[in-house]
C-alpha cells in the first residue's frame, strides 16, 4: 500500500546500490514479501516516505514485542514524515501482543491477550 507520505509492505522494498528506495510497482512480489535488509537497525531506506514493514518480530531485534520507529536526524518525530521507517511486526502469533499503530497521531497500541 503506498501513500501521499507512506509505503506499508510486508518486508520491505527493494533498493539501489546507495539505498535508494525503487518504485514498489516495479519491485517483484517476492522482493516485497522476502526483504531482509529492512530489519537491520543501521539500514536506513532513502527516500521522502516512510516505509512500514513487518516480515521479522522485533523481539529478535530487541528482544521484545514492540513497535520500532526510526526517526530521521534532525527532525522531532511528530509526522510520519519524520522517520524512515517503522517495524511493526510485534510476532502476534507467538507473543500473544498485537501492536496497533496510528499513523496519523503517531500513537501505538498494544492489545495483549
Amino acid at each position: 500500500i503506498e501513500g501521499e507520505d507512506f509505503i506499508a509492505v510486508h518486508a520491505g522494498v527493494p533498493a539501489d546500490e546507495e539505498n535508494n528506495l525503487i518504485d514498489p510497482a516495479d519491485a517483484l512480489p517476492e522482493q516485497l514479501i522476502y526483504d531482509r535488509a529492512f530489519k537491520k537497525q543501521d539500514y536506513i531506506p532513502k527516500s521522502e516516505k516512510c516505509v512500514i514493514f513487518g516480515h521479522t518480530p522485533t523481539v529478535y531485534i530487541c528482544g521484545k514485542p514492540i513497535i520500532l520507529a526510526y526517526k530521521k536526524k534532525g527532525k522531532t518525530g511528530k509526522t510520519i514524515d519524520d522517520y524512515y521507517k517503522m517495524h511493526i511486526d510485534t510476532d502476534t502469533w507467538e507473543s500473544k501482543v498485537l501492536g496497533c499503530l496510528c499513523k496519523e497521531k503517531l500513537t501505538v497500541t498494544y492489545v495483549k491477550g
